[in-house]
């Protein structure tokens, strides 16, 4: 009798076994196990790591592929290009809304230092904002700057205090910073923030040689 249980029980722990191996097998068919490279995250190059990839390259050639600054211009009645009224504009992708940067020279503008156009961006485009309007730029010190805005107009802010338009020059020539856009829309307030990243001189660079 004993002898019975004891087949009995062998028998069931090798139905066990087999039937675990079974389920095991199944479950790695179903969900196969991920190799680890697979699943780890390349890790994100620091500016220095993307431009040591060039090292041979003049100032030029990295402005000519790495450039962030567009050329446009201002249209008129008849929606045509105005070679007069030309503009350098980029677009940082913020949280929530896009910040798009325009710069108006010295020279079209009339001004000391030119004209600074800002305003946020989605995916249709240009999205009005109604002032007040505060910008707050950080620098790679971790300095926190206050950008007056002079004026906001059908949904732009402008920054045309020539020591304001200096400094905020000053910034986009840099090598990085943080970009804080506070205002209001839907009669509701909203900020949206970016990273601005570029090789030092590149804005100064694109105004001499675009405009």
């Amino acid at each position: 009798m004993r002898n019975c249980l004891s087949i009995t029980g062998l028998v069931f722990f090798l139905v066990s076994i087999v039937s675990c191996s079974n389920k095991r097998n199944e479950t790695e068919e179903e969900y196969p196990l991920l190799e680890e490279e697979a699943v780890m995250e390349a890790p994100s190059e620091s500016l220095e790591d993307i431009f040591a990839k060039h090292p041979e390259e003049s100032f030029e050639e990295r402005f000519e592929s790495m450039n962030p600054w567009r050329k446009a211009y201002f249209k008129n009645e008849w929606d045509e290009d105005r070679p007069d009224k030309p503009y350098l504009y980029t677009t940082l992708s913020g949280t929530g809304w896009g910040i798009q940067i325009s710069y108006e020279s010295a020279e079209s503008t009339n001004t000391l230092s030119g004209v600074f156009a800002i305003f946020i961006t989605d995916e249709h485009g240009k999205t009005s904002m109604y002032g007040p309007v505060n910008i707050l730029v950080r620098g790679s010190d971790d300095e926190t700057k206050i950008m007056p805005v002079t004026e906001v107009h059908d949904g732009v802010a402008y920054i045309a205090d020539p020591y304001v338009v200096e400094g905020f020059k000053e910034y986009l020539n840099s090598d990085q910073f943080d970009i804080l856009l506070e205002f209001e829309k839907y009669n509701e307030r909203h900020k949206t923030k970016a990273h601005w990243w570029s090789e030092p001189g590149f804005f100064n660079h694109a105004v001499e040689t675009m405009f």
